[in-house]
């Protein structure tokens, strides 16, 4: 992927998979969530990693802290400047109040219509860096490994279920197990209602993804055959990993964090 920085990985206990930061050195980590770990192929998890570190060579998030800190900037200015309003005050209803209101007014314009272009500007940059970043990956992983990746992101519908019999009933095998075989069994058509249903939301283009079925159009545009795939040897050294030493801990915390949501 020509990232020269070390990356560092660590494990989330939700569905989810993300690029961060840390530390006054901005260490790098790739974030990817338990249960989304063993609900990959190994293809699939190839396009994830792939997408994720194309992030990292873009200097994508160092960009998306710089600008979140500008906003956060604006955003106290504007909280500073905005008019206090107390009716019960005998002070709103004087002169200088009045006058002073209005002054602050005209001075919150400016902090406020430059948080607006700030925050427009900044999705289109991210919608693009996310394009890129599937295009990068399509390269490297192939176009139907990170569609069939962009399908399951979207199944939390098969992930909850699991999830909840783990944690209301005794199970013979593990949360990873359950996963790894629910979804190495999940019918082709299971995964199109997901596309249909995507192409049919009205989900908005004014955020920080672009809405998916159109990053999966996008990928069918251009089909790219995999440079490369972690093979299957790997991909069980990676699940057997993490079976051995962060299993109890992550399916622990998962269970709490359902239970959790019941009460």
């Amino acid at each position: 992927m020509g990232v020269r920085k070390g990356i560092q990985f660590a494990l989330s206990p939700y569905y989810e998979a993300y690029t961060t930061e840390y530390g006054w050195r901005r260490a790098r980590v790739v974030v990817i969530g338990y249960p989304l770990l063993f609900a990959c192929t190994s293809g699939e998890l190839t396009a994830l990693l792939a997408h994720e570190l194309a992030h990292c060579r873009n200097n994508d998030i160092r960009r998306s802290a710089l600008v979140s800190h500008a906003q956060r900037i604006l955003l106290n200015w504007c909280d500073l400047l905005d008019p206090i309003k107390d009716d019960d005050d005998e002070y709103h209803f004087s002169f200088i109040a009045t006058l002073s209101r209005g002054i602050m007014r005209l001075l919150l314009w400016i902090p406020y219509h430059l948080l607006a272009v700030l925050i427009h500007l900044y999705w289109n940059q991210s919608q693009r860096a996310e394009y890129e970043a599937d295009r990068m990956a399509a390269q490297l992983a192939g176009s139907q490994h990170l569609i069939s990746l962009l399908q399951i992101i979207h199944m939390n519908d098969v992930v909850e279920p699991l999830i909840a019999r783990h944690s209301l009933q005794k199970q013979s095998m593990t949360l990873g197990q359950h996963l790894n075989e629910a979804f190495s069994k999940l019918p082709e058509k299971e995964k199109m209602r997901i596309v249909r249903i995507l192409e049919r939301s009205q989900q908005s283009m004014d955020t920080t993804h672009p809405a998916t079925h159109m990053r999966i159009a996008m990928l069918l545009h251009k089909d790219a055959l995999p440079a490369y795939q972690i093979s299957d040897w790997e991909y069980n050294q990676i699940c057997q990993e993490m079976t051995d030493q962060l299993q109890e801990k992550m399916e622990h915390r998962i269970i709490d964090d359902y239970r959790a949501k019941l009460a």
